[in-house]
């Protein structure tokens, strides 16, 4: 069944539709609820969580917005306020604010990891020929094909994949002598 079909079919609270949701995406919102309460709660307070999050999505899925044409993204966010709140029932000597500032500093060491490797790899990518440089970004970072690459820059299809392959083995030595480190 597709996504729009199955969630009109919750919003209608057709029969089944529940029992397919969950088959579909137990796996997406056990994900959640492990990566935000897993190393803090038992295996029963996990289960409970996601039988939640599906409880919640069906109780209020009259609010639902066809127009999104996704469950996942409804899922998902049940999925971490319910892990949440189950979190601050835990432990309910920390405020809210004191629990988002946990969860953000976790998200911000991340975020700043990423934030460095990203300018370390600009910067490599700065040692490239512009005409590399531009094909590499338009390639991975706009996610655009190779064939319209190479039909916008005037060039051969096997000239833009060259172009590619020799820019990854340059960037990965840049890298690797600037000292950033990576696994296969």
């Amino acid at each position: 069944m597709d996504e729009l079909k199955l969630l009109k079919n919750l919003k209608r609270k057709k029969r089944g539709a529940l029992d397919e949701v969950i088959t579909i995406y137990t796996g997406y919102v056990a994900t959640i609820v492990y990566n935000i309460i897993g190393g803090t709660m038992s295996k029963e307070d996990m289960e409970e969580v996601i039988s939640d999050v599906f409880i919640l999505l069906w109780n209020h899925s009259d609010k639902l917005e066809e127009s999104r044409h996704s469950i996942k993204g409804y899922l998902g966010a049940i999925a971490r306020n319910s892990s949440k709140n189950k979190l601050r029932g835990l432990n309910s000597n920390l405020s809210i604010n004191e629990y988002d500032m946990l969860f953000s500093e976790v998200n911000l060491e991340e975020e700043i990891e990423q934030k460095e490797s990203a300018a370390l790899l600009l910067k490599a990518m700065d040692s490239m020929q512009e005409c590399d440089r531009e094909i590499f970004k338009r390639y991975y970072f706009n996610d655009e094909k190779i064939g319209s690459i190479a039909e916008d820059m005037k060039m051969t299809v096997s000239s833009v994949k060259t172009k590619l392959f020799r820019g990854r083995k340059n960037l990965k030595t840049n890298l690797l002598e600037k000292g950033y480190e990576y696994e296969n």
